[in-house]
């Protein structure tokens, strides 16, 4: 029987409270097939926050400067 732990690590950006990166990892998957997909949703969560992030801080400058 073979034993394999599949695990990933992924970058998460950076902390805007303590400017320091913010890295997370997953484990505990069966197969390759379900670790790729994990983290593929993974990344595309990270990529949604970080675009509305991003939204958020431009309309916050928006409103900053008009005033």
């Amino acid at each position: 029987m073979e034993f394999s732990i599949l695990i990933f690590p992924i970058y998460a950006g950076i902390d805007p409270q303590t400017g320091k990166k913010k890295k997370t990892r997953r484990r505990g998957f069966k197969t390759r097939k379900e670790a790729n997909l994990a983290l593929s949703r993974l990344t595309l969560d990270l990529d949604i926050h970080t675009v509305q992030r991003y939204f958020r801080l431009e309309r916050t400058l928006r409103k900053s400067n008009s005033v």
